[in-house]
């Protein structure tokens, strides 16, 4: 019996010697798949991060370009609206004084004349009271908003230099701060931040004023942006600006009028002008079967003014030359008044204005809604990770058995963990927060602030950048 108890004994012990190796054997593997696997998402982490922070600044960038590109062009509207009013302060004055004129031929009327002339003359005082204001607010708003613009530009220009300047700071930064271990062994560092600043830069562009003669393809491109801009300005003015039409008093009276922002060539070169007029008559018609027949037609009264660019060297404006374009919302349908208001206020030049002034914008002219990737591909020594392996090196008169190594077949490639992480920018208008009227979908631009910065999947290319680089080959 007692043979038989040492024998069982004997043969515990064995047993658990056996499981002890085994549960040993399984710690090592553990803990080396447990540093490795702790790393690797720091690693990651720290990737994900750089890649994020970057992209996130390059939204804050063209966030700032959009808004930048809002404030000149709400500033041309601002101007577009000072010279309408004066247009049509100056209309009204002359309707005003005009009236109080033929109210002279009516003060022989007993009493009814009295009343007629001396409401006439307070309606010709108070008109010219408001032209005095609506000229005086003018004169001093447009070289305001003027100064905006350029100021504005120049600050754009400032701000995305900074910001590029600033993105490999960052990125070192955030590598950093969330695994020192990498820091002084960046795989690609410089590299990543510097080839995604090239394709930042093909994303965007800062478009100059584009040259008449030039028909080079950038020359082509600044035209088309900037007459996307113009555009975009016409866009975003009132109804005032841009008809101030109106019939009344059953339809004897008809007022036309509008501002209008247009191009031109002087001297070679491309400048924008903001041009307005105001005109009402007096009109009775008879229609009879065959044709109508005019009664009475008599201009009113008429106005007009300008902001022209700097560059004409004249405060004088042709208004004659565009009768035949029906501009200014129809006035040269009222002919005569027309055509006196260009003569009298040909040389109402509020203000002299500078040039548009260069702005940025996207590059391509496809529907796009994504911008730059940004690749953070990160390595470190595997040493950083203190695997069973590394950290038997410090151990002196100790070895690491073959049987305990778990990466004697395979491991780490060239003893150093790879991270990859990719983010990009995107443009995103919420409907619900910032709905459309049209309620159509918008695609990325330079005019309305929607960039963000999103994380997003590898693409096939970056995947063997990473191969290359856990095979040591330097990037």
């Amino acid at each position: 019996m007692n043979s038989n108890f040492a024998r069982q004994r004997g043969f515990s012990t064995v047993l658990a010697l056996f499981l002890l190796a085994a549960a040993c054997l399984s710690i090592y593997s553990l803990y080396d798949v447990g540093q490795v696997t702790s790393h690797k998402m720091k690693a990651q982490n720290a990737a994900d991060a750089a890649a994020y922070s970057v992209s996130s600044i390059t939204a804050r960038d063209m966030n700032f370009m959009a808004t930048t590109n809002r404030i000149m062009v709400a500033n041309q509207v601002a101007i577009g609206q000072m010279v309408g009013l004066s247009s049509y302060g100056h209309m009204v004055e002359q309707t005003a004084f005009n009236f109080d004129v033929v109210s002279n031929f009516l003060s022989w009327i007993p009493v009814a004349g009295q009343i007629i002339k001396a409401a006439s003359r307070l309606l010709a005082q108070a008109a010219k009271v408001m032209k005095q204001i609506f000229d005086g607010a003018a004169k001093t708003v447009i070289p305001i908003s003027d100064n905006i613009i350029k100021i504005t530009s120049g600050l754009q220009e400032v701000f995305h230099i900074g910001m590029t300047g600033a993105a490999y700071e960052v990125y070192t930064k955030v590598i950093e701060g969330n695994d020192q271990d990498i820091k002084g062994s960046v795989v690609l560092g410089g590299y990543s931040v510097i080839k995604y600043i090239d394709e930042y830069r093909d994303t965007v562009e800062k478009n100059q004023v584009p040259k008449p003669w030039g028909f080079d393809q950038k020359n082509r491109r600044y035209l088309q942006r900037f007459g996307e801009f113009h555009s975009t300005v016409n866009q975003s003015t009132d109804r005032f600006i841009q008809n101030r039409s109106n019939d009344w008093l059953a339809d004897l009276i008809h007022g036309r009028g509008a501002s209008e922002f247009k191009p031109a060539i002087v001297n070679n070169k491309y400048i924008w002008d903001w041009t307005a007029m105001d005109t009402q008559r007096f009109l009775i018609e008879v229609d009879l079967w065959l044709t109508t027949i005019t009664i009475v037609d008599a201009p009113l009264g008429w106005g007009a003014g300008h902001a022209l660019n700097s560059d004409r060297g004249t405060s004088s404006y042709n208004y004659y030359r565009d009768r035949s374009r029906h501009r200014y919302g129809g006035v040269w349908r009222n002919g005569r008044a027309a055509w006196i208001a260009a003569a009298d206020d040909r040389s109402n030049n509020l203000s002299r204005t500078s040039n548009l002034k260069p702005f940025y914008d996207l590059k391509d002219n496809g529907l796009t809604d994504t911008g730059p990737g940004m690749v953070a591909l990160l390595g470190k020594p595997i040493a950083a990770a203190r695997v069973w392996k590394e950290a038997v090196k410090d151990k002196q008169n100790y070895g690491l058995q073959k049987r305990f190594d778990v990466a004697e077949h395979g491991g780490a490639a060239k003893d150093q963990l790879i991270s990859l992480g990719k983010a990009e920018t995107y443009f995103s208008r919420a409907p619900d927060l910032w709905p459309r009227r049209d309620r159509n979908i918008e695609f990325g631009n330079m005019y309305n602030p929607f960039w963000q910065a999103r994380l997003t999947k590898a693409s096939k290319i970056d995947h063997a950048a990473a191969i290359l680089a856990a095979s040591g080959i330097k990037l």
